[in-house]
């Protein structure tokens, strides 16, 4: 099984068995050299680690920590959110042209509603991550530190 999160990256250090992981909370994951998305995984946890600020990669990784896909994350600023019929809820990003959707079935709809709202409400920033299979449907959204 594995399990979806953002992470930001304190350090990266090549192991025989791939790339050790160092995560910003003290935390680490493997990306082990045998993994078929190696190379684009690698890139990503790469360009991550030099922005100058802290920049989350959303990570797919096993319970012992190895790492299965990543994404990139996207930072943007909500300017507006509105409530459909339907229950999901419209969001609007700053220099975004498309609205992004959550969707009301989503697991985890209350702490991403509440994310976007409290960003929305303190003019703070986030970065969102959208679903693979889904064009502009939000799968998860952090705020930005």
């Amino acid at each position: 099984m594995t399990q979806a999160s953002f992470i930001t990256i304190r350090g990266l250090s090549e192991s025989p068995e791939g790339l050790r992981v160092e995560h910003g909370d003290g935390d680490s994951s493997l990306l082990r050299r045998d993994n078929e998305r190696y190379s684009r995984i690698e890139a990503i946890l790469r360009n991550a680690m030099k922005t100058s600020v802290p920049w989350p990669v959303r990570v797919n990784r096993t319970e012992d920590g190895v790492i299965v896909n990543a994404w990139v994350a996207w930072p943007g600023r909500p300017i507006g959110l509105l409530e459909e019929p339907s229950g999901n809820c419209t969001v609007g990003f700053s220099m975004v042209p498309s609205p992004k959707t959550l969707k009301a079935e989503h697991p985890e709809f209350e702490r991403l509603l509440e994310t976007l709202m409290e960003a929305l409400g303190a003019k703070r920033s986030v970065f969102y991550f959208e679903a693979p299979d889904e064009e502009n449907v939000l799968a998860d959204v952090c705020l930005a530190r």
